[in-house]
């Protein structure tokens, strides 16, 4: 779990009422001491979800995107904002490679 005061923060950053768990944790490795990080796997909902996750949403003409957001709780689009804007900047001194996905993703 998350530090409540770094979730805090972290809502406040975003404005958002709720962080997905992809950018808690982005937000928290990111800022640990390592050699090398190696970020793969994310994608900010712009990809559907996985076979066998969330299978009851397959259905749902909407995008993994729209069902995100139409829950008022995420904004992947703002958390992607800050992934780029913010946290990569904050630590660009670091060591961190992203998949080829991630790297090209746009807004």
């Amino acid at each position: 779990r998350i530090n409540p005061l770094t979730c805090k923060k972290l809502k406040k950053e975003l404005g958002v009422k709720l962080p997905t768990t992809g950018i808690q944790v982005l937000n928290y490795i990111i800022a640990q001491d390592y050699l090398e990080l190696h970020i793969t796997g994310f994608t900010f909902l712009k990809t559907n979800y996985i076979s066998g996750y969330r299978d009851h949403d397959k259905d749902d003409s909407r995008s993994t995107l729209e069902i995100s957001k139409d829950s008022g709780n995420h904004d992947p689009d703002r958390e992607f904002r800050y992934f780029k804007d913010s946290l990569l900047p904050r630590y660009s001194q670091k060591n961190i490679k992203m998949d080829d996905y991630l790297s090209s993703l746009t807004l």
